[in-house]
């Protein structure tokens, strides 16, 4: 097992997911974590620590910090000088070591205070308590306060920044399915309407697909404007059949019975004025 790997079963352990209770959904308050665990954390005399939990609850207070063994060789070393440890020892409430298993460290070998973690056989996320660590009141000074502070924030910038990038990928991906439906929509018309709109693409300049997007889902007004100036390009070319032509002709109609009738609304609204020689006036 790797470093790594350790490092994901201590966060799997000391952050677990929310559990709500059956039938009832996750609150605010089990969303908020029980703890913040920091990786790498330096102190003042420059040795880093490789995990430090900090506890949120209650139930679970302190600081916790970490030694991460994966090599029998790497734990011997530890023991050829354990006062390496001691900075970071004094500033918390318990010294743990976390090793893959008791092969790689054995609890006889543990110096006074000291526990050790194995993962759990029965969990996937948890991890064992092979030998429980003292709990003492530690000496934080103002620099190892600093260190973790700035650990903090910088975990917390990161995760800010991730989450950002992460959704404006999210939006990025929905505005282009989003678009490629609209481009779909647009080119999978009927017939009648992909022709119409290829040849006032070819008339007006504009791209083929909006025109024929247009044909299939306009208002009314501009529905018949672009097919008048279809049919009119047809009796240029001198394509246009019968029922193109009766087609205008009825669409200039039904447009001049609507303007005549909107004429007689607004003089009904807006009854005739005299100018000051006693003409009649709109």
């Amino acid at each position: 097992m790797t470093a790594a790997a350790l490092v994901a079963r201590l966060r799997a352990h000391y952050l677990p997911p929310p559990k709500p209770a059956a039938g009832l959904p996750i609150t605010a308050e089990q969303l908020l974590p029980g703890a913040v665990l920091l990786t790498e954390v330096p102190s003042p005399a420059g040795r880093r620590i490789d995990a430090l939990v900090v506890n949120l609850t209650r139930s679970r207070q302190g600081l916790d910090g970490f030694e991460i063994k994966v090599s029998r060789s790497d734990w011997l070393a530890e023991l050829d000088a354990p006062e390496k440890a001691d900075p970071w020892f004094a500033a918390t409430h318990r010294w743990w070591i976390a090793a893959p298993s008791t092969d790689v460290v054995r609890p006889e070998e543990l110096p006074a205070g000291w526990g050790l973690m194995v993962p759990s056989p029965r969990s996937a996320a948890r991890m064992k308590i092979v030998t429980r660590a003292d709990t003492r009141t530690p000496e934080l000074g103002w620099l190892e306060l600093w260190e973790i502070v700035k650990k903090l924030d910088r975990m917390r910038a990161g995760e800010c920044a991730a989450t950002a990038e992460q959704v404006r990928l999210q939006l990025a991906e929905q505005a282009r399915e989003q678009l490629e439906r609209i481009r779909e929509s647009a080119t999978a018309v009927s017939g009648d309407a992909a022709a119409a709109g290829s040849a006032l693409s070819a008339v007006t300049g504009l791209p083929d697909w909006r025109l024929r997007h247009a044909l299939e889902k306009p208002s009314p007004w501009l529905s018949e404007a672009l097919r008048a100036v279809f049919a009119v390009d047809q009796l240029r070319t001198g394509g246009a059949t019968e029922e193109v032509v009766r087609h205008v002709r009825r669409v200039a109609e039904q447009h001049e019975q609507a303007l005549t009738a909107l004429n007689r609304a607004l003089v009904a609204l807006a009854p005739p004025t005299r100018d000051e020689e006693g003409e009649v006036g709109t």
